[in-house]
């Protein structure tokens, strides 16, 4: 059993290799690259409004960066990605030991307890969520189980008296998760008020629940810093979520999906594009009701399967079965702020991880008795790491994309950035048709997209339109001092039926060098080639 908690760890090194390269940064999905100059320019503390977790991404730029003097790509991995790892790691290992040490014999507790780990870091939801650059939704969701941990061995798990500091660490790191994604730490709550009240019952509810109104006061204080700035913004912010999308646009999982664990958007991780079901992820659920076979503590196991059932169909959003329950609850005040039901992943990854394993367990006992033979439960936790990798081979032979794809920074977009600031006056970039995740901004150079501008135009329309006397009026309105064609490494901008065309490029460039008043230089060649012009 030592020798598979050993093999279950070396999967997670496996998975999360490619977070190692310190020279390369992990920009990819939201997830930026911030110029040495974009880290001089934030504040120690954020200019209002600002959300949650700006705080921290910028002080802990400016700390790495500007005070210990390392690079973005090192300072990134510092603050973000490694404590993620290890955060998700001690959290649900130290969760799955507290919750399994009721059930099953010490011989299995570590084992049983590195499959739960297994599943909470490598699952497909949290993969496309690490590897889309989603990193405060991700280092808040590494802090769930412990979060879940330490409100139920405090309030549920014990009689006896919590002590203040207990409940000041609670109110402490609950707050940390809260700052990272309050809408993870909602959940949490969530998780954990349903669990205790399905799974255990509610005992003592006076004193327990005045014990936990503490915390909750220690999470808002510790977490004023952005709320009291942030209050006159609220309610716009919340009605512009309200009119930009319908919960029904958002709605991408499928029932079989959230059953199955699946992310819709698993493996390319591109928005919009869903992905047919893959039969093979339908076993999860299959172990997951072998769990209810457990007679032991049968009450706290039916409450984890109701609430990943509520997880289950809360995440397909508006889509059948029962889509219209969710339309229900999206006329609840507040509740768009979950306008993207795949945030309530949270409640079947944090169930699944607890049940899979405990459903092994109840098949492997059941076989035993059946044919008298002993080594079951290494059998099927074998056969079950084995199906794991199956499901998630994308991540395992290193297919991923975003930040599991780390690289340098182009050499031409260095020598961009040298081109800009060379430049005798500091004016506005206009990208052509949008700015490249590498391409230099500052206070000093901001950037502008065209299509923001003047909307997604073919290249005909759009040289038309900075030629006609409106078009010129816009971009001095913009102080536009250069226009830039990007290199567009990602293939982001120049698509032919979703591919990568370079004449999809050239076309743009013939536009423009047309126009009398654009003075073009080249950065690079080939696909690399940046296209620089200055005004006449």
């Amino acid at each position: 059993m030592r020798l598979l908690t050993v093999i279950v760890f070396g999967i997670l090194v496996v998975i999360y290799l490619p977070w190692i390269q310190l020279t390369k940064t992990l920009s990819g999905g939201d997830w930026p690259y911030l110029f040495t100059e974009n880290i001089r320019e934030f504040g120690w503390f954020p200019t209002p409004p600002f959300i949650w977790l700006e705080a921290y991404y910028q002080l802990t730029a400016k700390l790495g960066v500007e005070i210990i003097g390392l690079p973005w790509n090192v300072v990134e991995k510092i603050f973000w990605f490694y404590p993620f790892l290890v955060v998700s790691v001690f959290s649900s290992w130290i969760f799955a030991q507290a919750f399994f040490k009721r059930y099953i014999d010490k011989e299995f507790l570590n084992f049983v307890s590195a499959l739960s780990v297994l599943i909470f870091t490598t699952n497909t939801y949290i993969l496309m969520i690490a590897g889309g650059g989603q990193m405060g939704i991700a280092m808040a969701y590494a802090f769930s189980p412990l979060v879940l941990y330490l409100l139920l061995s405090s309030f549920v798990w014990t009689s006896s008296v919590i002590s203040p500091k207990r409940i000041l660490g609670i109110g402490l790191i609950s707050g940390l998760q809260c700052m990272l994604e309050p809408r993870t730490y909602i959940l949490t709550l969530i998780i954990f008020l349903l669990w205790w009240s399905i799974g255990f019952g509610i005992r003592d509810v006076g004193r327990r629940f005045r014990l936990l109104f503490i915390v909750q006061l220690i999470v808002i204080g510790s977490n004023l810093f952005w709320i009291i700035p942030n209050l006159a913004t609220f309610g716009g912010k919340y009605q512009d979520a309200k009119s930009a999308v319908t919960v029904g646009f958002l709605s991408f999982a499928t029932f079989s999906n959230t059953l199955g664990l699946l992310h819709p958007n698993w493996p390319e991780n591109i928005f919009g594009k869903i992905y047919f079901m893959r039969p093979e992820f339908l076993l999860l659920p299959l172990l997951v009701f072998s769990s209810l076979m457990m007679t032991r503590y049968k009450k706290e196991v039916l409450g984890l399967f109701i609430i990943a059932i509520i997880g289950i169909f809360l995440s397909k959003g508006t889509n059948e079965p029962f889509g219209f329950v969710y339309d229900i609850f999206a006329l609840i005040p507040g509740f768009l702020l979950f306008r993207d039901p795949t945030k309530f992943y949270l409640l079947m990854v944090i169930t699944y991880m607890l049940l899979v394993p405990l459903g092994l367990l109840t098949i492997s006992s059941w076989l035993e008795n059946k044919t008298k033979y002993e080594n079951m439960v290494f059998i099927f936790s074998v056969v079950f790491a084995t199906y794991w990798l199956c499901t998630i081979y994308f991540a395992v032979f290193s297919h991923l994309q975003g930040t599991f794809r780390p690289r340098d920074v182009p050499k031409e977009y260095m020598l961009l950035q040298q081109k800009i600031e060379s430049g005798s006056q500091k004016k506005t970039v206009l990208w052509v048709p949008a700015r490249q995740r590498f391409g230099f901004y500052s206070k000093s150079y901001p950037s502008v997209n065209s299509q923001d501008i003047f909307g997604i135009l073919p290249p005909s329309s759009l040289s038309a339109q900075l030629e006609s006397s409106g078009g010129r009026k816009l971009l001095s309105d913009e102080s536009v001092g250069y226009v830039v064609i990007p290199y567009d490494i990602d293939g982001e901008f120049f698509l032919n039926d979703r591919v990568y065309s370079q004449k999809e490029r050239d076309v743009f460039e013939k536009e423009l060098d047309a126009l009398p008043f654009l003075y073009k230089e080249v950065i690079g060649e080939g696909r690399k080639k940046i296209t620089f012009y200055t005004f006449y």
